[in-house]
């Protein structure tokens, strides 16, 4: 799938995971471990720069593949509900702000 299909799945209410299903040779664990590999890259990266320490990576590692993981299964909202939301958030940092 090209980014422009993906884009228009996830905009129809499909979820990443549902489009990896769907794709041949593809799948949600695969995806999954995928953007794990590039996560723990990363923070490897960082570690190394002396950004974060090694035992900082290793705790960051749950948190991320928990919210990885919902990322994977959560629909896109509509247009109309990502419109609001955004209302909503300026609304919220003006208030704050």
């Amino acid at each position: 799938s090209s980014s422009t299909q993906v884009r228009a799945e996830l905009r129809s209410g499909k979820t990443l995971a549902g489009i990896a299903n769907t794709t041949s040779g593809k799948s949600e664990a695969g995806l999954i471990e995928a953007l794990m590999a590039y996560v723990k890259s990363r923070l490897a990266m960082e570690v190394k720069a002396g950004s974060i320490s090694q035992a900082q990576a290793d705790a960051q590692l749950p948190k991320l593949a928990s919210r990885i993981a919902s990322r994977v299964n959560r629909t896109e909202p509509s247009g109309h509900a990502r419109a609001a939301a955004a209302r909503k958030h300026r609304r919220g940092a003006r208030a704050t702000g």
